[in-house]
């Protein structure tokens, strides 16, 4: 087998922005991992509040034996559009005196009976071939099962929608307080559908797979069975933070600014972590991707515009702040820049230029309803954090050949605009002619995962359905017909609620094996598994499996004195 041959990715070493010694690079990977926030806003359409209940089971409704189960959800549109069908007066023949002549023409004259004296509705009532049980649509629908609130009326409004939400995730309204299920608020977005839609940023809490997919999990979940659904409208952003700036948090309270930071963070790090971000721009567009067909894969970037033209190889990361919020705009006043694809705009710098307060949003990607999606796409943003600090031993990293950039050039334009569209019409990007640049964004999402591998290997499985996605992302998924359901199962099959109980369950027993050195003294790693998974009776493959993932996260090694396997912390 040959040898494959790595990025060749190039550095510059600059005598301002030294590179980092081996010792700081150790320091702020261990500071990093230890303090880095990961937090997320989710973007979530809502139905009309007119849209009739959902297909249920057969169980009739509480008030089945009433009169009202006859009632027709059409009726209200007969009288109003008073169709010579369902005229009595024209049927019976029995006319207003015997000089009144029925003024339609034939049964589809609709306008003569606008205005007709005679026209009498004759329903039809359960034989009509139009007939809709109007239990379909009515508020008061009810089985017997349902007798929770959340399941009673699925044609509220926007309003009482985010209500229920409110009282189901109880927001903490503090940057400071994660809460039980993680959410800082829930409030309206002028630009979803149906009176705001839904918003719920989440608290910036600490990187881990489980309880970062658990949050958005019980997030989405309740939102989509109330009929939530995502189009163009709707984003997913990310904030990757050690700190917050001072002001008004959601609560009314003020808050002074909170850096977790001990010492300034070296400015090369984060000009790095841009330089990450300008190489795979396209990648990410790409794997971050949720619409539904081949024409609009993807929304249109007017909130979230490219930063590949601004490079950190000539320029500070604090003129590259200031050349973001002089030529991108904001949500509003103070705001300017903040519709970057990756923004700065919450960064602040000390006299010397280096990091005081580290706080990013990354708007790329596109509304998403699959929680282990959501969660993979939080922890790459996180993993291209921790490998800046790596590459940053080296100098700053350069962004590719001008070979390299004029594909990317050309390549992005299928992909990533309308950002100088007018607000009116669809929000979407147009990607009709992407078909020949597909290779290109497969090969630098995959090349980007790669290069991430290191830090992914250690955030469940993230790395796996980063790499699925790196082939097909959502977008392709949806336009081949793919359902949320699929994606999820398919993305992520482990994590059905039983099977990942159960996987759950065993990982614990193993952890206690090494905590309490159960099994030792074994001649390698094979035998050693073997002997777990005889003691806790469970197959083997399984417990294979259970062990090369904690060897990966870096938290446990095999020892030869010992024989088995150990901590590492």
């Amino acid at each position: 087998m040959g040898t494959k041959r790595g990025l060749g990715l190039k550095f510059q070493k600059k005598a301002s922005r030294p590179p980092l010694t081996r010792e700081q690079f150790l320091y702020w990977k261990d500071l990093l991992s230890k303090i880095l926030k990961l937090g997320t806003e989710f973007e979530i359409n809502l139905p009309s509040a007119e849209r009739g209940l959902e297909s249920k089971a057969a169980e009739p409704c509480v008030h089945s034996k009433k009169k009202c189960v006859t009632d027709c959800a059409n009726l209200e549109t007969c009288l109003s559009e008073r169709h010579p069908t369902f005229c009595l007066t024209r049927e019976t023949g029995q006319f207003l005196g015997n000089n009144f002549q029925c003024p339609a023409e034939n049964d589809g004259d609709v306008a003569a009976c606008v205005g007709c004296p005679a026209w009498m509705l004759n329903c039809r009532g359960l034989d009509c071939a139009m007939h809709t049980p109007f239990c379909t649509i009515c508020p008061s629908f009810l089985r017997k099962s349902d007798v929770h609130i959340e399941n009673t009326d699925i044609r509220q409004d926007a309003e009482a929608v985010r209500s229920e939400m409110k009282d189901l995730f109880h927001p903490t309204g503090d940057v400071l307080k994660v809460g039980a299920a993680g959410v800082l608020e829930v409030k309206q977005d002028g630009s979803l559908v149906n009176n705001g839609g839904i918003e719920i940023p989440t608290v910036g809490r600490r990187v881990h797979w489980n309880s970062f997919y658990r949050m958005c999990k019980d997030i989405i979940d309740p939102i989509v069975k109330r009929g939530g659904y995502i189009n163009e409208r709707c984003g997913q952003h990310f904030h990757l933070l050690a700190g917050y700036n001072g002001g008004q948090s959601p609560g009314g309270t003020r808050s002074s600014s909170i850096s977790e930071l001990e010492i300034p963070m070296p400015e090369i790090i984060l000009a790095n972590f841009h330089q990450l971000h300008r190489r795979y721009e396209v990648a990410l567009f790409w794997i971050m991707s949720s619409g539904d067909s081949m024409e609009t894969l993807t929304r249109w970037s007017k909130f979230r515009q490219p930063v590949r033209q601004y490079g950190a190889m000539q320029s500070s990361m604090r003129k590259i702040q200031k050349e973001l919020a002089d030529n991108i705009p904001g949500g509003g006043h103070g705001t300017a820049g903040k519709y970057a694809s990756c923004s700065y705009y919450f960064c602040k710098f000390n006299g010397d230029g280096q990091i005081s307060t580290f706080h990013i949003e990354n708007r790329i990607a596109d509304g998403c309803l699959s929680p282990s999606v959501v969660a993979a796409w939080g922890m790459m943003i996180y993993a291209m954090m921790l490998k800046a600090v790596r590459l940053s031993q080296y100098g700053i990293m350069e962004i590719g050949s001008r070979e390299y950039t004029e594909q990317l050039e050309e390549a992005s334009q299928h992909l990533i605009n309308g950002h100088n569209r007018d607000y009116g019409g669809h929000r979407v990007a147009d990607t009709s002619g992407i078909g020949p640049y597909i290779p290109f964004y497969r090969d630098s999402a995959r090349e980007l995962i790669q290069l991430l591998k290191g830090e992914l290997n250690k955030l469940g499985p993230a790395f796996d359905i980063l790499m699925q996605l790196a082939d097909r992302p959502l977008s392709l998924r949806r336009a081949q017909g793919d359902s949320w359901e699929d994606i999820e199962s398919e993305l992520n099959p482990q994590n059905s609620e039983e099977e990942s109980n159960n996987r759950y369950l065993i990982e614990g027993e193993v952890a206690e094996v090494v905590d309490l050195t159960g099994i030792v003294e074994c001649e390698n790693q094979d035998v050693w598994t073997e002997e777990v998974a005889a003691h806790i009776d469970q197959p083997p493959a399984i417990i294979a499996e259970i062990v090369a993932q904690l060897l990966s996260s870096g938290q446990y090694r095999w020892s030869d004195v010992v024989g088995a396997l150990i901590t590492t912390t």
